[in-house]
């Protein structure tokens, strides 16, 4: 029968006990460095889709500035036009009545056929107010169709974009999580990522000629 000796026992307790400390100091250390790679990469994507926002705000404000310069600019047209048809109404209608009154003594008969001349260059000019009215209203109309149809376009690629760049960040936060992704790798994507994520937010802000 072998005797089994007291001190070779308490080693291993000892042995035992240090590997648990060991282990559960790694495990620590793991759940600390987990936790801080997912706040880096919180980070990260409010840094993405934080600029991806700004950048569609700002858009959408060049489209509504556009819409509010170009219907000035139409209702600026609009008044000059109108005043410059009533200058040449009124200066009309001014010459017809002197010329009447010049040869009322002598043309009493053509008094009446002044009167159906200054009616019809009345109707002439409203008229014409009516048409220029309305062309500006079909041109102001059609501007706020094309307007609305790029910043539908644009919405619409815009969420396409942000699903893309939505997609392969999840991807990469789960090769991440896997442990599969080399750390250099991971930041080489992100930074890829951003680039096409800028890329894409200076074509939309470039001039449309």
């Amino acid at each position: 029968m072998s005797v089994i000796d007291p001190s070779k026992k308490t080693s291993k307790s000892v042995v035992y006990e240090v590997s648990s400390s060991h282990e559960n100091s790694s495990s620590g250390e793991g759940e600390l460095t987990a936790q801080s790679e997912e706040g880096s990469l919180d980070k990260v994507r409010d840094i993405l889709f934080g600029t991806q926002s700004r950048e569609i705000e700002k858009r959408f404000a060049v489209l509504e500035n556009r819409l509010l310069q170009e219907s000035g600019l139409l209702r600026q047209e609009l008044t000059r036009s109108v005043e410059d048809l009533k200058r040449q109404m009124n200066q009309e209608v001014l010459g017809l009545v002197e010329k009447l009154q010049q040869e009322e003594n002598q043309r009493a008969t053509n008094i009446q056929e002044m009167g159906h001349e200054v009616k019809a260059v009345e109707t002439q000019i409203s008229k014409r107010i009516s048409e220029l009215t309305e062309h500006a209203s079909n041109q102001f109309q059609a501007m706020g169709t094309e307007i609305e149809q790029q910043k539908h376009e644009l919405i619409e690629q815009d969420q396409q974009a942000m699903s893309r760049m939505e997609s392969q960040f999840q991807q990469a936060v789960n090769e991440l999580k896997e442990d599969k992704t080399d750390r250099a790798a991971l930041a080489e994507m992100l930074m890829e990522v951003a680039m096409r994520l800028k890329v894409g937010a200076t074509k939309h802000t470039e001039p449309q000629s």
